[in-house]
């Protein structure tokens, strides 16, 4: 595990929720890659925005 999450968990539970049913082989290579994304997203959650930032515009038709 790379951070606090334990992805081997959710991702037994979502793979529930959806109605997949995953063998062992299939679980460790989903939490792998749920892993390598955390490790990819840790460096821009970990950035502070200034508070000046705005938020980008929300589309309403």
């Amino acid at each position: 595990m790379t951070g606090t999450t334990d992805w081997r968990s959710y991702a037994l539970v979502m793979a529930g929720v959806q109605g997949y049913a995953l063998d062992e082989a299939q679980l460790e290579r989903v939490v792998a890659q749920l892993e390598l994304i955390e490790g990819i997203a840790a460096p821009l959650l970990a950035q502070q925005l200034p508070p000046e930032i705005e938020p980008a515009p929300v589309f309403k038709p």
